[in-house]
């Protein structure tokens, strides 16, 4: 596994078209990687919009090494950032603790009787959206001991001339590992929906075990 970030462009025209499409972004991360691009293979890559010191990023975990120049390609030439991550997942242990930051699809399917597709229930709320997540933090393998939401709202995804919007949650905090397969395999293959689409990646710091 890679984990690779990229810083964007600041120019305000950049910010205004690029910043709110996801379409761009997930097209920008499946070029990144153009072997798997030109046979169409489609593996899977989490990916995120993030800020560090003022700087905006695209940050993306990966199963093969993206090509470096087509992953600056549309950011900041010089500034990607590309690292092997398995070691990183080697050394989760339980009762580890860490500072964790997640971008999250806070929508579920609710059984409808004589239905073969459930309906979507989207959590609305600030206390709702917290809670899918708590909710669904011990299945995962983890155990949320602090949490914030730092954003909320909805982004616009433009696909084949329609808009669809999308419900967001943008949490930090912090979290213990309970059991540690089923935390790599949400940290590897992300949570909840729309993960094409630059939600469900979990990206996290360790601070220490518990005693």
């Amino acid at each position: 596994m890679y984990l690779s970030r990229v810083m964007l462009k600041d120019n305000q025209n950049y910010r205004n078209y690029v910043y709110t499409n996801l379409q761009y972004f997930h097209k920008w991360v499946e070029e990144s990687f153009p072997n798997e691009f030109k046979e169409n293979i489609r593996t899977r890559k989490l990916w995120r919009l993030d800020s560090f010191n003022n700087k905006n990023y695209l940050i993306m975990l990966s199963e093969q090494k993206p090509d470096i120049e087509m992953f600056e390609r549309n950011g900041i030439k010089g500034t990607a950032k590309i690292t092997n991550y398995d070691q990183f997942l080697d050394d989760i242990s339980e009762n580890k603790l860490y500072r964790f930051k997640i971008k999250y699809n806070p929508v579920s399917s609710v059984y409808v009787r004589n239905s073969q597709r459930g309906d979507n229930f989207i959590c609305r709320s600030d206390e709702d959206k917290i809670k899918y997540l708590i909710d669904r933090s011990d299945k995962n393998g983890f155990e949320v001991l602090e949490c914030t939401l730092i954003q909320s709202g909805y982004d616009k995804l433009v696909k084949d001339n329609q808009k669809a919007p999308i419900n967001k949650a943008v949490v930090e905090g912090v979290l213990a590992v309970k059991d540690v397969e089923k935390f790599k395999e949400i940290l590897i293959n992300g949570f909840g929906k729309r993960k094409a689409y630059g939600y469900g990646l979990m990206t996290i710091v360790p601070i220490a075990e518990r005693g």
